[in-house]
């Protein structure tokens, strides 16, 4: 019996260098030296000469056009698509209009006015007339003006198609009307592949790369397979890899890190083959700002924690195949895919899967769920507020928090993977500040910076005005609305 090889997972990135500006006449990427393989645990046999090493390519160019040139190329083949859907409702010339033009130009063969005779209708031996050259070339004129709707259509979902990693992306970059300003004045800190690689600090973003790819090996989110061994007697789905970057800032606008995230292109997901359903909730803004004020007003301490790759802490529960992302491929030759075995991010139902994974840890260690907040959990005195993956603990004894996080990273029931972030300062954008008079300040400067952003204005043209509302309220405190509800 032949030996057989098992194939080694992805390997990370190999250190980050300056990539070149990307070129239109050449699409390929260029070549970087292989990285060495991750270890991993075996997995399925395919036999194989040479055992299978997972080579990083650096990403250094794009095969997509500029988002204005997809801005202009729609808009052109949006009128010419208007213009002959009018030109196919003008109605043809009537009977009595075809007479009248006959008579006020005896010398014009009818041919030139009316329609051939049909073949069937046609006396035999006489040949359907030849349309005259000037008509050919009107014609053909009219038909380079007015192109079909299915070559425009045609052309559209070409471009459609090859631009892009996301569907939300490609629509919001080709559609001439709906979010026309997202890709101007949207927040210039989340991107995609394409546009992290034109940013500066594009090598920071490699190296974000490397870990996130690591952290999948070491966590063996997943494992190479080859196409041909899926079982396809069984449901399951093919999806393609993408990845996500955001810089990650502080309330303040502080860059704290960079970061990339890969997901999988839930939008190929099938309902009913590898997803149900989707919802998912989150704790409610009336919710978390009444604990903050609940645990001032009685002296609760309060901490934050913040689960580390949360999504891919629960088991996936579907068969769901991952194409292998941009800048890797296989050595050995075949086709390879990533079976996925983890909620990876970015499948239909990843919030889902890890909301219940959280919950049934949770019930396991004696905590119950709140009757109006799904996403507050009680047990004794201490209190839980969940947000997807960030939480705060309140409680009146240090203690309690501290003993819940070690249950946490314990084996049994559940491990789960998290870090403590200490006292609450931020939470999901919001600045936490205490003061000593024993008062508690919640500002967001950094999304007000973001909304002047977005509203097409610079920080530095803006002339700042008091709120009218506070000086009314200095000079006359009591006063009363005059309006009669």
């Amino acid at each position: 019996m032949a030996t057989q090889h098992a194939p080694t997972p992805l390997a990370a990135a190999p250190a980050p260098a300056p990539a070149p500006a990307p070129a239109a006449a050449d699409p390929d990427p260029a070549p970087v030296p292989a990285a060495a393989p991750v270890p991993a645990p075996t997995v399925a046999a395919v036999p194989a000469p040479v055992p299978a090493q997972v080579v990083v390519n650096a990403p250094t160019d794009t095969t997509h056009a500029p988002a204005a040139d997809f801005h202009a190329l729609n808009q052109v083949e949006m009128r010419e698509a208007t213009a002959s859907r009018h030109a196919s409702r003008i109605p043809p010339p009537r009977r009595s209009g075809r007479i009248a033009a006959q008579n006020a130009s005896p010398a014009t063969p009818a041919a030139s006015t009316t329609s051939p005779l049909p073949a069937s209708r046609r006396p035999s031996g006489i040949p359907a007339p030849t349309p005259r050259r000037s008509e050919r070339i009107a014609a053909q004129q009219a038909s380079r003006a007015a192109p079909s709707a299915f070559s425009t259509l045609s052309a559209f979902f070409t471009r459609f198609e090859r631009h892009g990693n996301l569907s939300d992306r490609t629509i919001n970059d080709l559609h001439p009307l709906a979010f026309a300003s997202s890709a101007s004045k949207g927040d210039p800190d989340v991107m995609h592949l394409q546009d992290a690689r034109k940013q500066p600090d594009w090598p920071q973003f490699k190296e974000a790369m490397s870990k996130e790819v690591e952290d999948f090996n070491q966590r063996e989110h997943w494992r190479l397979v080859k196409r041909s061994s899926i079982d396809e007697s069984k449901p399951y789905d093919i999806v393609n890899a993408v990845w996500s970057f955001k810089r990650k800032r502080s309330p303040t606008g502080e860059l704290l890190k960079h970061k990339a995230r890969l997901c999988a292109h839930g939008g190929q997901q099938t309902h009913g083959v590898t997803y149900w359903d989707t919802y998912s909730p989150v704790v409610n803004w009336f919710t978390l700002r009444s604990l903050l004020i609940l645990s001032l007003v009685n002296g609760w301490h309060s901490r934050s924690i913040d689960f580390v790759l949360a999504f891919p802490q629960a088991d996936i529960k579907t068969d769901v195949y991952m194409r292998l992302p941009y800048g890797f491929h296989v050595s050995t030759p075949g086709e390879w895919l990533l079976k996925l075995e983890k909620n990876v991010y970015g499948l239909k139902d990843a919030g889902r899967t890890w909301h219940e994974h959280l919950k049934e840890g949770l019930r396991a260690r004696g905590f119950v769920p709140g009757l109006v907040d799904p996403c507050v959990f009680y047990k004794k005195d201490l209190i839980l507020m969940i947000y997807v993956d960030d939480v705060i603990c309140f409680s009146p004894k240090s203690e309690l928090i501290d003993e819940f996080v070690a249950s946490m990273k314990e084996e049994e029931p559940q491990k789960y993977v998290l870090e403590d972030l200490g006292d609450v300062t931020s939470y999901l954008g919001l600045k936490v500040k205490r003061d000593k008079a024993g008062t508690i300040n919640l500002t967001q400067p950094h999304l007000i910076d973001n909304i002047i952003t977005s509203a097409g204005f610079e920080r530095q043209a803006i002339n700042p005005v008091a709120t009218p509302a506070c000086e009314v309220l200095k000079k006359f405190p009591d006063s009363k609305s005059d309006t009669v509800k």
